[in-house]
């Protein structure tokens, strides 16, 4: 087996097996669609140390997403089904929003939420479920104030825009993460290849400038993560690739060039993602 014919098969097992993950870990280190909720019960803040909430969408079949049911740590109360007639479909926890385990009267949901939605929110100290009329999220990064009615009932509305300081915290470690792995594979790739080691500093050079547009331009396009993540991870393996040929086109042709960017992305989609999500979770904490 010769060199060339070598490198594209390891560029294929590691594609292969970056799909494999991504079918079930669904996670990138691009920015992720965050909703963060204040919670109040009847005009005050709510008393209990820790409840609970999910975000519900509407599909026309009620086991939508079944597959994914994973109610370990929440109330059962929760995994509700609620017939619209208006709408003709049906209100179910939506299964890939993430978070909803609240404390301190504040909720946080991130990853692939709906836009239209509603919320249940279960208080323990009440043992009541509480349901919102359904709301349209309209900012990548969302705010709203909810008050949940001791009749069952709840208003949500949404309030303040996203802020430019938490998504600067939060795009921090993403960038870190994404250097350091892109850079390892790239490093191993170089090294199988038998290319000259300073096509790392392109690299880096890279991922310095296409992070931020992926984190801070794409997600003016559209709230929704499932419409702006293919052309953002386009964007960066084209853009990253168009770098590292154009500083060192001299040192590697274009296939490899585009080799390299897409090995190293496809090691940052699927490994960083699991890292980022850790990360994201710790902040989730402290911010």
């Amino acid at each position: 087996m010769d060199m060339v014919n070598g490198q594209y098969l390891l560029s294929f097992a590691i594609i292969a097996f970056s799909l494999l993950l991504v079918s079930n870990v669904f996670a990138d280190v691009g920015s992720k669609p965050t909703a963060e909720m204040e919670i109040r019960y009847n005009g005050m803040p709510v008393g209990d140390q820790v409840f609970y909430a999910k975000m519900l969408e509407c599909s026309k079949k009620p086991d939508a997403l079944a597959e994914y049911n994973d109610f370990s740590g929440f109330p059962n109360a929760l995994n509700v089904t609620i017939y619209d007639s208006n709408k003709d479909c049906y209100w179910h926890p939506a299964q890939l929003a993430w978070g909803g385990k609240c404390a301190d009267s504040r909720c946080n949901f991130n990853y692939f939420m709906p836009t239209d939605f509603r919320l249940a929110v279960f208080l323990p100290s009440t043992g009541r479920l509480y349901l919102s009329n359904e709301l349209t999220r309209t900012e990548f990064d969302s705010y709203f104030q909810v008050e949940l009615n001791k009749d069952g009932s709840a208003g949500i509305s949404e309030t303040r825009p996203g802020s430019i300081l938490k998504n600067i915290i939060y795009f921090l470690p993403a960038l870190a993460i994404t250097v350091v792995l892109e850079l390892l594979a790239a490093f191993a790739y170089l090294a199988f290849s038998k290319l000259d080691k300073r096509i790392l500093v392109s690299v880096f050079l890279a991922n310095i400038v296409s992070l931020p547009i992926v984190w801070f331009v794409f997600p003016l396009i559209s709230p929704e993560l499932i419409i702006i993540i293919i052309p953002a991870e386009l964007f960066a393996f084209l853009f990253e690739s168009a770098v590292i040929y154009a500083l060192n086109h001299d040192k590697l042709g274009l296939k490899q060039a585009l080799l390299l960017s897409l090995i190293a992305n496809a090691i940052s989609f699927v490994i960083g993602g699991v890292i980022y999500l850790g990360a994201y979770l710790v902040l989730s904490f402290i911010i």
